[in-house]
């Protein structure tokens, strides 16, 4: 064996003995194939006679800068540190410890029920395979023989290596024979060792004499030991509802489709299970934070979900097909898919008997961030207590507190406004006219519709204009200045800092560069340096941003908007509404 070879030491055992199998290295310790030696094999060159030139063989350190201190994980420990990042990120966003403790039971609940981990408190279990496996994953637990892997070398068509290429399909087919037959007889001893109950130096001895009679039925020099693939209950399940629809295909084949189960199905792991198992911790723990919350903080940023690899250690690397679970997201799921899935996920973790929060104290957040009377959240309560049937909900399915106390608040504006398009509108002139005329003689004025609608409209258009994420969420179509969305996007750059996933092919300078060309050139414009405003995250966003954005601004620019959006609604009155008669005399008047 070379120096070269000398000097690779395996990444698991630190050994420095390789054997080759048809391109490809492994350890003859613990049989891991070697990811820094590859076999280069270089093409027939001819001379002017037609004489075939002298080729070579060169086995060679792979040469992988941005790769050399990656170390392997599985997925499933991979989504361990998003998750684990995840929480630590809604524990400062408000988050109490009681959290992250639920969390963490239901996350090795959530395990034990894909039947990867916490399966057994005896035995030594090794994690089953799912629906809709990474297949590193499946390598790095049971092995892959290197026969049944396919060759990444270049098959060239000429005359020339004609005959090289039949030579390595047919050697492809002997060694998955001679893999097909090694099982077999792997198979054959395993149960020669139980029924005879051997000791553990027999058991020893008759698998050197297993190596010492496949060595002569082959020219291979050592036989590699494999670990049968064990697949969960619900893969077995998929594969058996597949192949009623079809003819027989290998377990590994179907079950390796990414798009094998519904969006909503929790039987099997990516970004999108932990976001709802997230709500559903919350929700257990009784936390202020609602799904809505949750969402809006993935829009903004204070999140993570579109870009996770920062949450990653620093010596992973995403690679492969690493890229299709942990590299940047661009699709946010809505709102009812997200309760889909979490009443299929609690469903699968038996998890029900959910404790109702404070259904007052997130009222008073609603009516503050509305910007509504005061007096509403007496109406709530009362019509909380007058009406049992509201809070009651099913223990089986995920329960909407939010929606419910918004439903209330709807409610209640529309027994007392009418909200038919006139009524209304007749309510609120009969409002101004009112305070007009009181204006010198009570402290507080009467709740007009129209006048808070305004404020709300108002409001919402100030936000879109400075705020990328809800300007992108609720108004598209509306212009804004590019430093705004210059502006979040380097704030996400600086929290997530550097991408840490490797290209899976290299790129076209050239075009990279013509692309670049025009971005350049508007940023060179552009060469003051721009005060950036920085939105935290918050349980009432429009009622905070608003306050960020006038704080921001010098006080000459938007003056209208500041008159609207100085109006205090929340000391307004609302006793015109529930006591007329006394207001009748003031009116006629």
């Amino acid at each position: 064996m070379n120096s070269e070879k000398k000097n690779v030491q395996c990444v698991v055992c630190g050994g420095t003995e390789y054997v080759k199998e048809i391109g490809f290295y492994y350890c003859v310790e613990c049989q891991t194939q070697s990811q820094e030696l590859r076999e280069e094999v270089f093409d027939l060159k001819y001379d002017a006679s037609g004489i075939p030139l002298n080729t070579s063989t060169k086995t060679i350190p792979s040469v992988k800068k941005s790769v050399d201190d990656c170390v392997e994980w599985t997925t499933w420990e991979a989504f361990n540190f998003i998750l684990r990042g995840q929480v630590e990120e809604l524990m400062s966003m408000g988050a109490s410890e009681k959290f992250k403790y639920t969390v963490l039971q239901l996350w090795a609940h959530y395990l034990s029920k894909l039947e990867v981990a916490f399966t057994s408190q005896s035995l030594k279990v090794l994690p089953k395979i799912g629906p809709s496996y990474h297949e590193k994953d499946r390598n790095l637990v049971y092995g892959t023989p290197a026969e049944l892997r396919k060759s990444k070398r270049k098959k060239h068509q000429s005359l020339s290596d004609a005959d090289s290429v039949s030579t390595s399909f047919s050697e492809e087919i002997v060694a998955r024979k001679r893999f097909r037959q090694s099982k077999r007889a792997l198979v054959e001893v395993e149960k020669e060792k139980h029924t005879q109950n051997l000791e553990s130096s027999r058991d020893q001895s008759t698998i050197l004499d297993l190596s010492a009679v496949e060595s002569e039925k082959s020219n291979t020099s050592i036989v590699r030991p494999l670990r049968r693939t064990v697949y969960s209950k619900a893969a077995c399940k998929v594969r058996k509802s597949k192949l009623k629809t079809m003819k027989w295909t290998p377990a590994r084949r179907v079950l390796k489709e990414k798009r094998l189960l519904h969006y909503t199905n929790p039987n099997t792991l990516s970004r999108f299970r932990l976001l709802v198992l997230l709500h559903i911790a919350l929700l257990c723990s009784r936390e202020r934070i609602q799904l809505s919350d949750i969402l809006r903080w993935v829009r903004e940023g204070h999140l993570a979900y579109y870009e996770i690899s920062h949450l990653l250690p620093s010596n992973y690397c995403i690679k492969g097909k690493d890229h299709l679970a942990f590299s940047p997201e661009v699709y946010l799921p809505s709102y009812s898919t997200v309760q889909k899935t979490a009443k299929k996920l609690a469903k699968l973790l038996n998890v029900s008997n959910w404790m109702k929060p404070n259904l007052l104290d997130l009222t008073t957040r609603f009516l503050k961030e509305l910007q509504l009377p005061a007096m509403f959240l007496t109406l709530v309560e009362r019509f909380m207590v007058t009406t049992p049937s509201l809070n009651a909900y099913d223990q089986e399915k995920v329960p909407n507190f939010e929606v419910r106390v918004m439903a209330i608040i709807i409610i209640i504006l529309k027994l007392l406004l009418g909200l038919d398009g006139k009524t209304e509108d007749v309510i609120s002139s009969t409002a101004s006219k009112i305070n007009s005329l009181l204006s010198d003689r009570v402290s507080s004025q009467l709740f007009v519709w129209r006048d808070w609608v305004q404020f709300i409209v108002c409001r919402k258009a100030l936000v879109v204009q400075y705020h990328f994420p809800t300007r992108d969420k609720i108004a598209p179509e509306v212009y804004i200045k590019p430093q705004v969305y210059i502006n979040c996007w380097e704030q996400l750059r600086d929290k997530c800092g550097p991408s840490k996933a490797v290209p899976c092919r290299s790129t076209n300078k050239l075009l990279v560069n013509s692309m670049k060309q025009p971005f350049l050139k508007l940023k060179g414009l552009d060469t003051k340096e721009v005060e950036k405003l920085y939105f935290p995250p918050t349980l009432t966003p429009y009622y905070s941003y608003v306050k960020e954005i006038l704080s921001f601004l010098p006080n000459g620019e938007v003056m209208t908007a500041r008159n609207i959006l100085s109006q205090d609604f929340t000391s307004m009155d609302l006793e015109y509404l529930l006591r007329p008669a006394v207001y009748l005399t003031v009116n006629q008047y």
